[in-house]
């Protein structure tokens, strides 16, 4: 009987225990701790800048995915020019337009896409695009391997032949990258890849630094000269961009444009003749002779329209080239234009 009250008076003194309230002492000095890390934390400089924005300027769309469906249109044009002893030549060519269907799906930045051809057709031009946008920088890339350029030769306003598909080719490598420096209120991604609401209007000055790798070959027609250039350029500068957001709901226009010199160009040049005349073909290294300024060219066109908040459509259109040569010898003169109609909606 003594054994059993023992154990009953032992049960209720761990009842009394457990009913008190814990000791959160140690709770305390860990939440304490974890919440001055989270502060200290968010006032590292780099990230206070890729979190700062100004939320009445732009915000996010509502929803984590994306689904859109694109038509993409795009074309390229070149010009080379140079001269003999008493000759001038040139040679203008422009590239089969290229336009593909893709659908992609994306998930907080990072997509999933498929692009094809509605058309199979002959031709062997290869492409390969990368580009990432945040509200502070940007990066687009692209790759391009080109046969399909077809056009004509002239000299002194007199054509001299035609250049048919698969006899000019160009292998091309451009990579440019951008800073905006309002980006706590111009969102350049918002009209690009509709990744974010632009609320009010806004600009921003941009700077850029664009690399380009060139493999043209333009063959020799009526005795023009035959041109074959390998080249690799950096150039630096930058220019201006504005969204403008009309009165109308969920309409936002962006435009953009960024002008750059050519600060670094080892590039080679070689001249080929067919002209009886020419008794060899002739060699030219522009590193020791550049046309300066050398410029490169980057714009862009946007337009946006919202509607029913999770739904939206889209033109995107790009303008870029570059222009380089040699003093009286040789100019190769390109420019490449793109044009994006997309629908889309979050969720």
């Amino acid at each position: 009987m003594k054994r059993a009250l023992i154990i009953f008076m032992l049960m209720l003194s761990g009842l009394r225990l457990a009913a008190q309230e814990p000791d959160n002492s140690l709770v305390g000095k860990a939440s304490r701790f974890i919440n001055k890390t989270a502060d200290w934390f968010q006032e590292l400089t780099p990230v206070k800048i890729f979190n700062a924005r100004d939320t009445s300027y732009y915000s996010a769309p509502p929803g984590d995915w994306t689904i859109k469906v694109r038509s993409n249109l795009s074309g390229t044009y070149m010009k080379a020019s140079g001269h003999s002893e008493d000759r001038n030549f040139t040679t203008r060519l422009a590239a089969r337009h290229n336009l593909t269907q893709s659908i992609g799906l994306t998930y907080k930045g990072v997509t999933l896409g498929y692009t094809f051809s509605p058309w199979q057709r002959d031709g062997h031009d290869i492409r390969y695009d990368f580009s990432a946008f945040s509200n502070m920088a940007g990066i687009d890339a692209t790759y391009r391997t080109i046969s399909s350029f077809s056009g004509y030769a002239e000299s002194d306003g007199e054509r001299l032949g035609e250049i048919a598909e698969n006899q000019a080719s160009q292998h091309l490598l451009s990579i440019n990258t951008f800073y905006f420096f309002n980006y706590k209120q111009f969102s350049f991604p918002a009209c690009i890849n509709q990744s974010y609401y632009q609320l009010k209007s806004a600009g921003s000055w941009i700077a850029g630094l664009s690399y380009a790798m060139d493999q043209t070959s333009v063959p020799s027609v009526g005795g023009s000269p035959r041109f074959d250039v390998n080249s690799h350029l950096i150039a630096v500068g930058g220019g201006y961009g504005y969204t403008w957001v009309p009165q109308r709901k969920g309409w936002q226009i962006m435009v953009a444009a960024m002008p750059k010199l050519v600060v670094y160009d080892s590039g080679h040049l070689k001249l080929e003749y067919d002209d009886a005349g020419i008794p060899h073909p002739v060699g030219y290294d522009i590193r020791q002779a550049l046309r300066q300024p050398e410029a490169t060219f980057n714009g862009y066109f946007a337009a946006v329209h919202w509607f029913r908040r999770y739904f939206f459509i889209g033109l995107t259109a790009s303008l870029d080239g570059y222009s380089i040569g040699s003093y009286g010898t040789y100019t190769l003169t390109q420019f490449r234009w793109e044009a994006h109609l997309a629908l889309g909606a979050r969720f």
